[in-house]
């Protein structure tokens, strides 16, 4: 027969063991939806600026109503993510502060998308400014497809090899 203390100690064990178990699958779960990154996300600040440009230009959204139309929340989302997506880039500082302020003009031209039906021309003109503000901003991010890097302030630019074309 065990002793009261050992069979003590048995029970503690199941029962941490048990609840090890338990929160694994808890713990899981939550990483599974903490880790959970949207279809809609864009991958790079980058690529955000070219699918808010198409997103706004759909004639769809001016057809759909906000509450019924999931292209709403999903344009709003990437409005929001922008001064993430931007973060994540190399851009300078200046930059990324003027992406968070073209980001709130930008949630506010949604806002009166959806409140002003008859002043969509005006709206799209004013959101189609922000865009041409946003889109050298995407170019000098380092997530840039096909970005050339510039060489560092003061240094020179990596020789060229004599087969290579000029780049002029």
């Amino acid at each position: 027969m065990l002793s009261p203390v050992i069979r003590a100690a048995a029970g503690l064990c199941l029962v941490v063991v048990a609840g090890c178990a338990g929160s694994s699958s808890n713990a899981d779960e939550e990483a599974r939806l903490e880790h959970h990154i949207p279809a809609h996300k864009p991958t790079s600040f980058a690529l955000a600026i070219p699918e808010l440009d198409r997103r706004f230009h759909d004639p769809a959204l001016g057809a759909g109503t906000k509450a019924v139309d999931p292209r709403w929340s999903e344009l709003a989302d990437i409005v929001r993510w922008l001064p993430e997506l931007a973060a994540d880039s190399d851009l300078r500082r200046q930059d990324w502060e003027r992406v968070q302020q073209l980001t709130g003009e930008l949630s506010r031209r949604l806002q009166q998308w959806e409140a002003a039906p008859t002043e969509h021309g005006r709206i799209l003109a004013a959101v189609e400014s922000i865009l041409a503000e946003l889109r050298p901003m995407a170019a000098r991010s380092e997530d840039f497809p096909g970005r050339i890097p510039e060489p560092a302030p003061g240094k020179a630019a990596e020789p060229r090899s004599p087969d290579e074309p000029s780049p002029e």
